[in-house]
């Protein structure tokens, strides 16, 4: 730990002299590694390691367990004059990882190709989340040409009946469609792309689903790079969360684990700006209850400095849970998450699906 907090002070004071990006090339490759490590242990760190930045809270989809419905505050898109001021102050702090996405379909706002483009010319990474729903071959040219370099694509459903019941009104066949595209636009610019699949089942099926599994790996090996499986319900054995319907009522009597038994490094590790510029600690906090500051008129250094975040690490750290109402309905007091992760050992033609995907 000593050699920790020697190794934090030398780049606190070398960040206080000159920009990150002017360092030499080690401590640039150090500073995110570190960053991490110390928020995981609800250690403070000068700079998130993950901003996520919500394009717009609207979406196209009304998937059947997504709280936007009952979503109480105003849709909207981010000024693109507000996104850039976010993202000057971000690149000034340190290298941190934007995620275009919160709640809501980023692919929704016209800017996002300038917003990625923007971000990497900044010296920051970028990745976004999408449904799939309107991926057209302009929209991929303009995402790649603007340096799209990571996609995440919520398939939602191990196969199609799943697919389609949970997000009514789409088919299974129009996203294979989308995605065969994403993955030919991507060859065919050379331009590197990692394209990223996730899928949804309850974790207490996911034995009894083993054949579903593998049909979900073998049909889209030929567009994945990744794939990964993560549970559906946010609580076990709680059916109105399928609804979007989360609220202490709804949990009374239901085991909960003592505030002793559960460590949380988000608001250490990441912050949640909303398309209007408020700023949450949590990607859970759908409807903005827990408001830390608002960057249209506060710097982002201020906020993530400032009282209130202050006050919710101490309370966070030590394990005070039960002060905090957002902290109150977190599933890590209800039920256990998993995810399984598949990656590629090496991707060539999408015309020769037969590689193994690696169980990592």
């Amino acid at each position: 730990m000593n050699n920790e907090m020697d190794a934090y002070q030398l780049l606190t004071r070398q960040a206080e002299k000159s920009s990150w990006r002017n360092w030499p090339a080690a401590s640039r490759a150090v500073l995110p590694v570190m960053a991490r490590e110390r928020s995981a242990a609800c250690l403070p760190v000068w700079f998130p390691s993950v901003v996520y930045i919500e394009p717009t809270n609207a979406c196209n989809a009304n998937c059947v367990f997504c709280p936007r419905r009952v979503m109480t505050r105003p849709v909207g898109y981010m000024d693109l004059t507000l996104y850039r001021s976010i993202v000057d102050q971000v690149a000034a702090l340190g290298p941190s990882e934007l995620r275009l996405f919160h709640y809501g379909e980023p692919m929704l706002h016209p800017a996002l190709p300038e917003m990625i483009r923007y971000a990497h010319e900044r010296g920051l990474v970028a990745r976004f989340q999408t449904n799939g729903l309107v991926l057209t071959r302009e929209r991929i040219a303009e995402l790649l040409d603007a340096g799209m370099n990571y996609i995440g694509v919520s398939v939602n459903g191990l196969v199609a009946r799943d697919y389609e019941a949970i997000r009514p009104g789409h088919s299974f066949e129009t996203l294979t469609r989308n995605l065969l595209l994403l993955r030919e636009g991507v060859q065919a610019s050379g331009t590197p792309c990692h394209i990223h699949l996730n899928a949804h089942v309850d974790r207490e099926e996911v034995q009894e689903r083993d054949a579903d599994i593998r049909s979900f790996k073998k049909h889209w090996l030929t567009v994945a790079d990744s794939l990964s499986i993560s549970g559906l319900s946010l609580y076990d054995r709680i059916a109105v969360v399928r609804r979007g319907e989360v609220s202490e009522t709804a949990l009374e009597g239901l085991p909960r684990r003592p505030d002793g038994e559960v460590a949380c490094a988000e608001p250490f590790d990441r912050m949640v700006i909303k398309w209007d510029g408020r700023v949450s600690p949590c990607c859970a906090d759908y409807d903005g209850r827990l408001i830390l500051g608002d960057v249209t008129h506060q710097r982002v250094e201020e906020v993530w400095n400032g009282a209130e975040a202050q006050r919710l690490r101490g309370a966070v750290k030590e394990r005070r849970y039960t002060e905090v109402p957002l902290c109150r309905t977190c599933p890590k007091f209800y039920s256990t998450s998993y995810n399984v992760v598949f990656v590629r050992r090496k991707f060539t033609d999408a015309r020769s699906p037969r590689q193994e995907l690696e169980l990592i």
